[in-house]
């Protein structure tokens, strides 16, 4: 991390090589979608456990992985219809994630540490599912 601004860090973020960085202050992969950056964050502050909430890993939008296109109308693949709506965004690559997800696990796992997915009809099929109730119990119980 570098750039610190009082309580503001940058982190470097890159799309290839693929590689789960463990240490925060490098290069981070992209893995074709922000929740990988986010489990290489947890896994440098050293949690144990992580739960996924609302990765629906399924989108309507038409056309090649990671081409360009102009969403005109409401965004229907998010949690809200602004997000990319009448906006410019990249298509999904949900192959490519679930590259970077397998790899995630491999190092959560190696290092006895847990990625669950508590999302709610998701169709990511990579990490373990449990219901969001079970997700809360496992969090009031010691590891």
């Amino acid at each position: 991390m570098v750039d610190k601004r009082n309580h503001i860090y940058k982190i470097f973020t890159a799309g290839n090589p693929f590689i789960f960085q463990t240490d925060a202050s490098k290069l981070i992969c992209e893995g074709y979608t922000v929740t990988y950056v986010a489990m290489q964050l947890a896994f440098y502050m050293g949690f144990k456990r992580i739960f996924l909430i609302g990765v629906d890993h399924n989108f309507t939008a038409v056309g090649n992985p990671n081409e360009k296109q102009f969403l005109k109308g409401d965004d229907p693949n998010h949690f809200t219809p602004g997000y990319f709506g009448n906006k410019e965004w990249h298509l999904p690559d949900l192959e490519g994630s679930e590259l970077a997800y397998h790899m995630a696990r491999f190092n959560f796992n190696r290092s006895g540490r847990e990625i669950y997915d508590a999302t709610v009809d998701g169709k990511l099929q990579i990490f373990p599912k449990i219901t969001f109730e079970q997700a809360l119990d496992m969090c009031k119980k010691k590891r």
